[in-house]
């Protein structure tokens, strides 16, 4: 609505710039006012009106001008994400080593376009090879990007080629002076002698592993865990060890797969990827991930996949 008003020296109209919403409410952004000189002619009802047009129509152009801006921040981030993404995959193994005496599987669904999850694999000096799969604390791109810093750091420790409790330490002493806003990551590293089946392992605050002894048809769970990667700088991390039997079966998971969830709210949980194994525990590495993969996704359906979901299979063959 036009308001007209008579001052000395000028007349004045003004007029609100606002849009109405689907809702019927107004959502101001601004005002139009006019002047004109003290000898000037003063306004009237087709002035107001023009004025009004006016005013509507510069609201328009204002929303426009805005959603385009946001169009274009959105195009902007939707580019940076996928460059992100692309660079985060390259620093993912394209496909796992290939060991003679070994089956080694792996699988890799990011829920948003680039994922908290990672899993490597480091060749050492001696002929052994390290094995790693983690998952940092929260999603998007902070997390690609601390992810991105833990593979680099576990893999320049790792250099030494010691034992597993002293790589994650000092991978843990820089992570911990690195991380910003109390970001943290759990992580199962382990190094195998393929040699003799060997296998040291330390288990920084991630899910249990999942063994299946195949001479006894048991599925073991490797319980005892320590603490997170980059909450404290000094912790002491212990190693533990088994032996790799023949067609024995280490799987190693990130909760993305217990936990997820259909629509109905229910998570896949323990008992049903426990039974996944058994269930195909004769079968190769591969088609255990594979399966594995068809029954997360029968069971949350057209359900969004709400985090990342990463596994590792690891069998002597």
């Amino acid at each position: 609505m036009v308001t007209p008003t008579r001052r000395a020296p000028r007349h004045e109209l003004a007029a609100p710039i606002q849009l109405t919403e689907p809702n019927g409410t107004t959502r101001p952004l601004g005002a139009l006012r006019v002047y004109r000189a003290k000898n000037g002619i003063a306004y009237n009802d087709e002035d107001c009106k023009l004025l009004e047009l006016f005013a509507s129509q510069a609201a328009i152009v204002i929303e426009n001008a805005d959603l385009i801006q946001t169009r274009v921040l959105q195009s902007q981030l939707e580019n940076e994400l996928q460059n992100a993404r692309r660079v985060q995959r390259q620093l993912i193994p394209f496909e796992p080593p290939r060991l003679r005496g070994y089956q080694i599987a792996t699988l890799w669904y990011p829920a948003k376009q680039v994922s908290g999850d990672y899993y490597d694999f480091i060749p050492l000096a001696d002929g052994r090879v390290a094995f790693v799969i983690a998952d940092v604390s929260g999603k998007g791109l902070d997390a690609a990007m601390f992810m991105a810093n833990t593979r680099a750091t576990l893999r320049a420790s790792a250099v030494a080629g010691d034992d597993p409790a002293a790589i994650v330490a000092r991978a843990n002493q820089t992570l911990a002076q690195d991380s910003l806003g109390g970001m943290f990551v759990t992580m199962f590293f382990g190094i195998l002698d393929p040699l003799n089946g060997a296998f040291a392992y330390v288990n920084a605050g991630h899910n249990p592993p999942l063994l299946w002894r195949a001479d006894t048809r048991t599925l073991e769970t490797l319980e005892i865990g320590d603490r997170a990667l980059a909450i404290t700088n000094d912790f002491v991390y212990r190693p533990h060890r088994l032996t790799l039997n023949l067609r024995d079966l280490l799987l190693l998971y990130t909760d993305g797969v217990n936990e997820a969830t259909n629509a109905a709210d229910a998570q896949f949980g323990m008992e049903r990827l426990e039974n996944t194994i058994r269930q195909n525990a004769s079968a190769s590495a591969r088609q255990i991930i594979r399966r594995l993969d068809q029954r997360v996704r029968a069971f949350t359906g057209a359900f969004p996949q709400s985090d990342d979901i990463t596994v590792v299979a690891l069998r002597r063959a």
